[in-house]
């Protein structure tokens, strides 16, 4: 995984950079991502750059590099420990034949390991915790423990996700010459630590995008951000995943609350969700990342900051469809409260068939309440939303260019720009 960006898309990137170069560049509009973490903003926000902007900043690359080394020695650490933790409290007449017979170099190895690991980033002796982590990812029973630790919630599918674009290429990745692609930097799953912003042209139309973060910390900002920018032309991209709809929220004490009145059929009883001891019923029905992300959508709608004096200018974006599709013939949509009206995949239905009418399940969740919301009513306008694929460049562009073009006409009279 992971090779260079192809000539075709360089060629793309440059030919953007050259026209929008030789134009005249229309006063900046405001662009602000919202949607909680782990959806998918800072891989658009990448993208953005990369084809509109001037790029990621050699700085941007080293801090992806030295997180990608990071992760990759704390993941290789956490499979080490567990790997030992299971030989030594496995009784002996219980262990079989097959059980691994490690040497006592490998504990030494995962000790010295962890000594460089707690050094700082410029003090650690990089080439020898490749030696290290080479020799121990050679070690069959170290592959096995990760292949079997199969670590559930999305913020572990994330580390999974770019440790697996390098773990075949540790001699590489710990390098002192090393250098990402731009597709690989794009597919890095790394948590966004702060407000990102970048600038950049399409069709003579300068814009400036602003990824607030989604963490919950970050999210008691959205109304700050949005307030500092509404004296100039600006619009909002509400980001979701539908890939959410298997993932559990980590909720914080406060925000149970919020969803009391959930309730769940069970043979021909409600129970109430927050009072329920089934901590796994608790996932699936009140935990669902997907159903949040329709709380917080609700929420923004029918905000003031949003609607007053005038509406904001707002587009949905339905992101990793990719993975929805992938993952929703492992893990039923039919088995998820957002899903509890949608039948299974009927018999003569084809897979992408099936596939559409859950991706319009969900759309529809998002669309009613947008129309009951303070904000349909005051612009009196149709939703606008897209299915995305935030990896897809040429999606991201299109998307983008549209979303600026209508933002354009929208505010820029508004704006006195015109």
């Amino acid at each position: 995984m992971g090779g260079g960006s192809s000539k075709k898309d360089r060629d793309k990137v440059n030919v953007y950079k050259i026209v929008n170069a030789k134009k005249k560049v229309e006063p900046s509009l405001t662009m602000i991502l919202l949607g909680t973490g782990g959806v998918g903003k800072s891989t658009v926000h990448k993208q953005v750059c990369r084809t509109f902007g001037k790029g990621e900043s050699a700085q941007k690359m080293l801090e992806a590099i030295d997180f990608v080394r990071t992760l990759m020695t704390k993941v290789t650490e956490n499979v080490c420990n567990q790997l030992c933790d299971k030989l030594e409290n496995t009784p002996e007449d219980e262990k079989s034949e097959g059980c691994p017979i490690l040497g006592d170099d490998f504990f030494e190895m995962i000790d010295e390991m962890q000594r460089i690991s707690n050094c700082g980033t410029k003090d650690r002796d990089h080439y020898r915790l490749m030696q290290i982590m080479v020799h121990l990812w050679n070690e069959p029973a170290v592959r096995t423990t990760y292949e079997m630790m199969n670590g559930q919630g999305l913020e572990a599918e994330m580390k999974a996700a770019t440790f697996d674009m390098f773990s075949d290429r540790i001699e590489e990745l710990f390098h002192p010459e090393f250098t990402l692609s731009a597709t690989e930097y794009i597919k890095i799953r790394q948590p966004t630590t702060g407000m990102e912003r970048s600038v950049g042209t399409v069709k003579n139309k300068g814009f400036t995008l602003i990824d607030v973060g989604g963490q919950i910390h970050f999210q008691e900002e959205w109304d700050s951000i949005i307030r500092s920018h509404k004296d100039m032309p600006m619009g909002i991209l509400f980001m979701v995943s539908l890939d959410d709809y298997r993932h559990a929220e980590k909720m914080e004490a406060g925000q149970r609350s919020n969803f009391a009145r959930l309730t769940v059929k069970e043979g021909g009883l409600k129970r109430n969700i927050t009072a329920d001891k089934d901590l796994n019923l608790q996932k699936r029905v009140l935990g669902a990342r997907l159903k949040m992300a329709i709380c917080n959508w609700e929420k923004q709608l029918n905000s003031d900051i949003l609607t007053n004096p005038d509406p904001v200018p707002i587009i949905l974006l339905l992101n990793k469809v990719d993975l929805f599709r992938q993952n929703l013939h492992v893990d039923p949509a039919i088995f998820h409260k957002v899903f509890h009206n949608v039948e299974r995949q009927k018999d003569q239905e084809g897979v992408a068939e099936y596939e559409d009418r859950c991706i319009r399940a969900v759309r529809k969740k998002f669309e009613r309440a947008y129309r009951h919301s303070l904000h349909a009513q005051k612009s009196k306008l149709p939703l606008k939303w897209y299915v995305t694929m935030a990896t897809d460049n040429a999606m991201v562009a299109s998307i983008l260019e549209k979303y600026v073009q209508s933002l354009s006409e929208a505010n820029m009279l508004m704006a006195g720009y015109g």
